[in-house]
């Protein structure tokens, strides 16, 4: 019995050792799965900014269509991103009374530096399909979104972090000229965040090794100093969002459909210019030598003429609606257009 008692008794003390052995390791755990939670504060930070934030229907939809990941939601929400009607929008983000159009901006209050905004504007039609032109503005509103949203992560960077984002930026605005002439109207103190914010939403996916396809800009058509500088800028900016191919592609059908349009109008325009030259020229011949025949050549090229012109401004109210209804200081919609 004392044998046993004897065992007993070592056994309670081992028990006791290991309770307490086991309950030091389970806190342990604990704080290290704390600490690796809470080693991004700045994350922690922009969920506590985002806790009294609702977002709308229509934010939750953007959310979802720029995949964004949980980093990335934070920082977006942080911002209590809104989608506004004209007026609303303007307050916020400004009306230049020129007809310069705009469909989102990100600011900070001056007086409280902490306090973030994105204003998107609601256009309030989703797409636009007339003969065979086909807008779609739920594209730009996303394309819209990831932009401000970056410049929200630009803000937020380090100070390495910043140059490295600025260099790469700059390497790779250096050989699109269509964007670079695009940042020239910006200053100094403000470029290096607007190239980060146009690359990421805009072009990252034809320059890095994000998926794409033909209907993209090539990687071959720049450097291979570009090549890098936009995979380091991929390799980022996938910290905040899984690159959505549709929405891209969707962006880059809306602005090939826009060059396209300004193209075939004015090319129509200086066929019909010179149609018109040829109308008038059988009428003032018709006047000068009077005949049945003239009579229906010059009638027959005038009915042409006249078919030709209505075409012609049916493609150019199509460009003109596309741009009412993206343009915040108008209040027309597709319908009243």
């Amino acid at each position: 019995m004392k044998k046993k008692f004897l065992i007993l008794g070592l056994s309670t003390k081992a028990k006791v050792w290991a309770t307490i052995l086991a309950c030091f390791s389970i806190t342990l755990a604990i704080l290290g799965t704390l600490v690796g939670v809470c080693t991004d504060w700045q994350m922690l930070a922009d969920e506590m900014k985002a806790g009294d934030y609702t977002p709308s229907d229509g934010i939750v939809e953007i959310t979802d269509n720029l995949r964004l990941t949980r980093k990335g939601k934070s920082i977006f929400y942080a911002t209590h991103p809104q989608l506004q009607k004209n007026a609303t929008f303007n307050m916020g983000c400004g009306s230049d009374g020129e007809g310069t159009y705009t469909l989102g901006c990100y600011w900070k209050d001056q007086d409280e530096d902490e306090k973030e905004h994105i204003a998107l504007y609601n256009t309030g039609v989703n797409e636009l399909r007339e003969r065979d032109v086909v807008y779609n503005f739920v594209a730009e509103r996303n394309t819209t979104a990831l932009h401000e949203m970056l410049h929200a992560v630009y803000d937020r960077l380090s100070e390495k972090d910043k140059i490295i984002a600025c260099t790469s930026a700059h390497t790779i605005v250096k050989e699109i000229s269509s964007l670079k002439k695009s940042l020239e109207i910006y200053p100094k103190n403000q470029y290096c965040s607007e190239a980060y914010a146009r690359i990421g939403s805009e072009y990252i996916i034809s320059l890095s090794g994000y998926k794409y396809k033909t209907s993209f800009t090539s990687r071959e058509d720049v450097s291979d100093k570009a090549k890098l500088a936009a995979d380091i800028l991929s390799e980022h900016y996938k910290k905040y969002f899984s690159y959505n191919y549709e929405l891209a592609e969707a962006h880059y059908r809306n602005q090939v459909t826009e060059t396209a349009l300004v193209l075939h109008i004015a090319r129509m325009a200086d066929a019909l210019a010179a149609e018109k030259k040829y109308v008038l020229a059988l009428i003032d011949g018709y006047y000068y030598y009077p005949t049945l025949a003239r009579y229906y050549t010059a009638n027959a090229a005038i009915e042409t003429y006249n078919d030709h012109l209505a075409i012609y401004k049916s493609y150019y109210s199509i460009y003109a609606k596309i741009h009412a209804i993206m343009n915040s200081e108008t209040s027309s919609s597709l319908a009243s257009l």
